[in-house]
């Protein structure tokens, strides 16, 4: 009998060791003293959160098990997985495996459970929309910074003046200008004299507000207001960081967390004397809604850990979202996860960098501050994800090697300094192929490293449609390749450090290389018209369709329909780019394929551009 019990333990031992276990999490109706190996006797927390307590906080992750979310539940929490799995066991965090829905973690907190409407003006400083705002007692800690939520949708910190996309509330285009050419209007790095809006009589006016100015290097940076004098028309700020305030040439400020900028539904102010919170609702009344505040740092957390997959997971309201980037980490996948509405303060919904991560198939969105996909390390693949919305850089290689950033959509990064796709400082191998990256600032950015001895080498940039520039810049850069792009922005690549292959692209303008041809240019850079001292003239196949119309090529680029219609010039005046690809670098990718996956081939002859033909 005893022989028999130590069989049965041995056989259940080496089948949990192969096949891994199942721990089921229901935060809505789960108890950590359970067993959490069934639906039935789920876990309330995962392993890996630190409020976790009996046996969800005692269990040992091993290599193959799966920590399984209920889907269609919300999970408040911050997960820092526990373990490492083995190579082909990893560990998973899966969200989508347990009901119809992702499962959701959420980092916020809830608050305002008692209203106040505003009785008069002077509450508001002499604003005359006091009859739309109320007030509530702030959270403990709230600083005006924090993401803030009427419901699941950001509400805004009160600004002067208004912004009109108040997501992307740093764009110099929704501040207000200090012109260069007007004398009573001055700027030093601690100050604004500005008599046109600084006219109030109160030298306490500006109490409790800060100020948002644009400097080097081209960022938006808020800094406290430490004093206003009415006499001078002047406010005084902490002295602003980086290089300093431009000189010589218009500026840009706005007024921040100032109860007078209260101009609209969606729009709240911190008065940090009295602790209150003052919101105009978009709803009639604020008990109509639910108010919260980002209250954790990161929603789940995988640095430092290896043979890892996070899948399935909607995380939201985070500064960070998933987080794999420490040292050791290695073998972690990131798939199908939601990524939204997270206040980042200059960090990353998606960080990865390591040895061997994959990035596939996730959502960004409408993330504040925030860097979409920051990526760095060895082998690391990037792959089908949608970015929107993010006020930073849609996708950021630094220091990569032997990267490939495919496939994916970047659209809508709008933000001060925000690029859609960039590759800075030493890398090598890298390949950045079959993206579409739309509406964005630059589409485009890549330098080297600034190290002549150590230069950045063999980056790879295929199949690309940027519907912005594309610009380079440093003279450290090893080989670049630039093959079968449509560049709807000017394509300012270039340099002395390398070699650089230009060929079989569609660019408005731009596009230098030590290799270039068969390009058809849409428009021509100032350096490249008759006339100018570069002497610029089309190279071998090259097609200059500046003075005709992009309506000939297109079959409807005004509804970004960039598909070469019948009788396009772009149709057949390529040549075979193979020779100039490092195709045994990449091997997964196909290179005599198009954005689509279709043949960059029609009847034998090569295409110019990221797309083929509307039947194709």
């Amino acid at each position: 009998m005893r022989s028999n019990v130590w069989v049965g333990l041995t056989l259940l031992l080496v089948g949990r060791w192969a096949c891994g276990a199942t721990y089921y999490v229901d935060f809505a109706r789960g108890d950590d003293a359970r067993a959490g190996t069934s639906a039935a006797a789920a876990w309330k927390h995962a392993p890996g959160d630190a409020t976790a307590t009996g046996a969800a906080q005692a269990v040992h992750l091993a290599p193959g098990d799966v920590v399984l979310l209920r889907g269609g539940v919300t999970y408040h929490g911050s997960i820092r997985v526990p373990a490492s799995g083995d190579a082909g066991k990893p560990i998973t965090y899966k969200g989508d495996g347990w009901g119809a829905e992702k499962a959701v973690l959420d980092g916020s907190a809830t608050f305002g459970n008692t209203w106040t409407r505003c009785a008069s003006a002077d509450q508001l400083r002499g604003n005359p929309n006091f009859r739309h705002i109320y007030w509530t007692a702030a959270p403990k800690g709230y600083r005006f910074t924090d993401g803030t939520y009427e419901n699941d949708a950001f509400i805004y910190p009160a600004q002067d003046p208004t912004p009109n996309d108040p997501f992307h509330f740093d764009r110099i285009d929704q501040l207000r200008v200090l012109p260069n050419d007007d004398p009573t209007v001055t700027q030093t790095d601690s100050s604004i004299t500005d008599p046109r809006h600084f006219t109030q009589a109160d030298p306490a006016y500006y109490d409790g507000a800060s100020v948002l100015v644009w400097h080097h290097p081209n960022v938006t940076r808020l800094y406290k207001i430490i004093g206003y004098d009415p006499a001078t028309h002047t406010i005084r700020h902490e002295p602003v960081g980086g290089d300093g305030i431009y000189k010589g040439r218009a500026t840009y400020y706005a007024i921040m967390n100032h109860p007078d900028g209260l101009s609209g539904p969606g729009q709240y102010w911190l008065d940090e004397t009295t602790g209150r919170f003052y919101v105009w609702p978009r709803k009639a009344r604020p008990a109509e809604n639910e108010y919260s505040v980002v209250a954790l740092e990161t929603g789940i957390n995988a640095g430092g850990r290896q043979h890892v997959v996070i899948e399935g997971l909607v995380v939201q309201k985070f500064v960070y979202g998933i987080r794999a980037g420490d040292s050791g980490t290695r073998d972690i996948v990131i798939r199908n996860n939601d990524v939204r509405t997270l206040k980042s303060e200059d960090k990353y919904a998606i960080q990865a960098g390591g040895t061997d991560l994959k990035v596939l198939n996730n959502r960004v969105v409408d993330c504040q501050r925030a860097v979409g996909i920051l990526a760095g390390g060895r082998d690391v693949v990037i792959d089908g994800n949608l970015v929107r919305r993010t006020s930073r850089q849609g996708i950021w290689l630094m220091g990569a090697d032997h990267c490939q950033v495919t496939h994916n959509t970047v659209i809508d990064i709008s933000g001060t300094h925000a690029n859609g796709i960039s590759v800075y400082l030493f890398h090598r191998n890298v390949l950045i192929a079959g993206n579409r990256i739309l509406r964005t600032g630059s589409a485009l950015t890549y330098h080297g490293n600034g190290d002549r001895a150590r230069k950045s080498e063999q980056l790879v940039i295929y199949n690309n449609l940027c519907d912005g520039a594309t610009n380079s810049w440093g003279n450290t850069m090893g080989s670049v390749t630039l093959v079968n792009n449509t560049f709807l922005g000017p394509a300012n690549v270039g340099g002395d450090g390398g070699r650089q292959v230009f060929v079989n692209n569609i660019v408005h303008g731009g596009g230098r290389g030590t290799v270039r041809s068969h390009n058809l240019y849409t428009a021509l850079a100032r350096w490249q018209r008759p006339g100018d001292r570069h002497n610029w003239t089309p190279a071998d196949g090259e097609i200059d369709w500046a003075r005709k119309s992009p309506d000939d090529i297109f079959v409807d680029a005004a509804r970004g329909d960039y598909h070469l219609k019948a009788g396009s010039p772009a149709l057949g005046a390529g040549i075979d780019p193979t020779a100039y690809l490092p195709v045994d670098l990449f091997p997964n990718y196909d290179f005599t394929k198009n954005i689509e996956g279709k043949p960059h081939t029609r009847d034998g002859k090569w295409t110019i551009g990221a797309y083929g033909g509307p039947t194709e």
